[in-house]
């Protein structure tokens, strides 16, 4: 069972059994306790803490360190063996210092030799485990060895040898031991980048080793190569200790004792000078607490666990502190995208309001232009439809103002006003591709597969609802015709011809001027013939009579015609000149409104995906820094 318990910790070896394994690492030795049980640490309420927060914030997702916060928590449940690992590349020398100490040719179990000569032949795992047992056991992934130095300090070893980057499966081994040898050759030191990343990885870790493997530990030169080289990897922070160690002195001792004729002498001295025993005596010494405060039959965690647990948990939370910021990054990215995109149809629409001539929400015509109208119509009044005209231009008024008013009426204003909306087009166009542009971000992309990791949520502000809002609204900005700012022009122009508008008030008033004139006029030219005929009068009293109505007659005409034209002139002012101005200034901000439409829903729906995503960012990093705060306080 205690072979099986190891297998537990060490894991498969592939990457993609990695998690799985490690879940039920630290559990493996002992049965834990019920889940309603807390470890009595404050380093496991904090664990359970930093567990829980990735819950309800799953900034890490399934990934290692999330994996090994819940194998320090099982881990701090019940009391376990020691976990050793030993790491480094077959190159230099980590298989040959394992089997060197552990090794016994005198061992009577004849297999124990056999078993850890035999342990990398073939397609070997990269992790494998040596444990305690009565007698040698072998499997793919673990020896049980009759090791009495295993036994005696309760301790179980893993060996990781790797040629790259170790697997995540075997990182995690390295992570959750307890002491750590990081085998380095004195002929490459620290140059493969495989064993620069492991160091790095590992950086901070307490009871990590650096074992130097040379062919002679008296000279101490490469020592100073990688004591320097450490300094420079390492700066500012406390390295690993560094121990001489000879894989060479050790194999020849041992084979010295595997001879016909051993010599004790000869083995004595080549394995005392090659620093096994010494590395031995630093693992005793860094396993040790966990005998002080464990003793027999005791569950609780000891002191050995509880540093292992403050390591991953630091870890753990520099991890989480990292990915945390990144997601605030990316947050902040976003933000200032979507502030930038606010900024542009902010400025678009200043800038258009104030290139069209609005202000204080009317838009303001030409001046000239309305004077030029004023003038045509005056000119109209005074040419073609004189008072004196009257009688055979009375059906023709409407006709007349019609066409000046066409012709005249503020033409190049109109025209100005199609020009303009079609700016305006151009700037929703505009408008469009910097919401094309901000939807193109990292933030706004939609996830890469139908089942995206809990943490992309996290600072993803995709939303199928947003984008049909956004599409909606362009299709609404796309339905502007060139016409819909001079609209409000034509309708008011039309005003002066249209049915009960200033012209037909004009030409109904003209018909009952020419009516009143000409009834005075025969009025007055009946008078006189009826004078003279009945010869109450003298001939030039009768046709002064006449001619008196008629000029009677001409002068009521021109005074009242005068009146008609003065109120029509006004009349065209106030109902229609004077209106225009707010109807365009209207019109024009409808139109920017429009313009600006799918700028406002972009810039509202990511505003609000925004706020609710640094509302949750925001109430993590609060739990975050307290726990931190917590563990600071340790």
């Amino acid at each position: 069972m205690r072979l099986k318990g190891c297998l537990c910790w060490i894991g498969a070896p592939s990457r993609s059994h990695s998690r799985r394994t490690l879940a039920s690492a630290a559990a493996s030795t002992s049965a834990p306790p019920p889940a309603h049980q807390t470890p009595p640490t404050q380093t496991a309420e904090l664990l359970h803490n930093t567990v829980a927060l990735l819950k309800r914030y799953p900034l890490l997702d399934q990934t290692s360190w999330s994996t090994r916060l819940d194998s320090a928590v099982a881990d701090l449940q019940h009391q376990r063996r020691a976990r050793v690992a030993v790491a480094g590349e077959r190159e230099a020398g980590a298989p040959a210092l394992v089997s060197a100490a552990f090794d016994d040719p005198l061992s009577s179990d004849e297999g124990l030799s056999v078993a850890l000569a035999s342990r990398r032949l073939g397609n070997a795992p990269e992790a494998i485990a040596l444990t305690y047992a009565i007698k040698t056991a072998t499997t793919p992934h673990e020896i049980g060895i009759p090791s009495n130095w295993l036994r005696d300090n309760n301790t179980d070893v893993v060996e990781v040898v790797f040629s790259v980057p170790p697997q995540m499966s075997s990182l995690d081994l390295l992570h959750l031991s307890d002491a750590t040898i990081l085998v380095v050759s004195e002929l490459v030191l620290l140059s493969p980048p495989s064993l620069r990343f492991l160091l790095l990885e590992l950086s901070g870790k307490p009871n990590l080793f650096l074992a130097l493997n040379v062919l002679d530990p008296s000279h101490t030169t490469s020592l100073a190569s990688l004591s320097h080289t450490l300094s420079t990897l390492l700066p500012g922070e406390s390295h690993p200790r560094i121990l001489l160690t000879s894989t060479f002195l050790a194999t020849t001792g041992l084979l010295e004792l595997s001879s016909p004729t051993p010599s004790y002498s000869v083995f004595q001295t080549n394995y005392n000078s090659s620093g096994i025993t010494a590395l031995k005596d630093e693992l005793v010494n860094a396993v040790s607490g966990i005998h002080k405060e464990a003793p027999k039959g005791s569950t609780a965690p000891s002191a050995l666990q509880l540093q292992t647990a403050d390591y991953i948990l630091e870890k753990a939370i520099n991890a989480i502190t990292f990915q945390g910021a990144r997601i605030e990054d990316e947050l902040s990215n976003a933000g200032a995208d979507v502030a930038s995109l606010d900024i542009v149809g902010q400025e678009a629409e200043r800038r258009v309001l104030n290139e069209l001539g609005v202000r204080d929400g009317a838009l303001k015509i030409p001046e000239e232009e309305v004077l030029e109208a004023r003038k045509a119509l005056d000119h109209l009044f005074e040419s073609r439809l004189v008072w004196w005209k009257l009688p055979v231009m009375t059906d023709d008024i409407v006709h007349e103002v019609s066409n000046v008013v066409d012709r005249t009426y503020l033409p190049h204003f109109e025209a100005r006003l199609i020009f303009d909306t079609g700016r305006l087009m151009n700037v929703s166009t505009l408008l469009s591709s910097k919401i094309d542009d901000l939807l193109s971000t990292r933030a706004f992309l939609p996830p890469p597969n139908p089942s995206p990791p809990p943490s992309f949520l996290l600072s993803s502000l995709y939303s199928p609802l947003m984008l049909n809002k956004i599409d909606a609204a362009s299709l609404a900005c796309q339905s502007i015709s060139s016409s819909a700012l001079s609209s409000s022009l034509i309708a008011r122009r039309k005003q002066i011809t249209a049915k009960g508008g200033p012209a037909e008030v004009a030409q109904g008033k003209a018909q009952k001027i020419v009516v009143s004139a000409t009834s005075l006029t025969g009025g007055s030219l009946l008078a006189g013939v009826a004078g003279q005929l009945a010869e109450f009068a003298e001939v030039g009293t009768s046709l002064g009579i006449g001619m008196f109505g008629t000029v009677l007659a001409a002068w009521i005409a021109q005074r009242k015609w005068s009146k008609v034209k003065k109120h029509f002139l006004i009349d065209v002012e106030q109902r229609v000149t004077g209106g225009l101005e707010d109807d365009l200034g209207a019109a024009a901000q409808r139109l920017v409104d429009r313009a600006l439409y799918p700028t406002r829903t972009t810039v509202a729906g990511a505003s609000e995906l925004l706020r609710k995503r640094k509302a949750a960012f925001d109430s993590f990093a609060v739990n975050l820094a307290q726990i931190e705060r917590k563990r600071r306080g340790l």
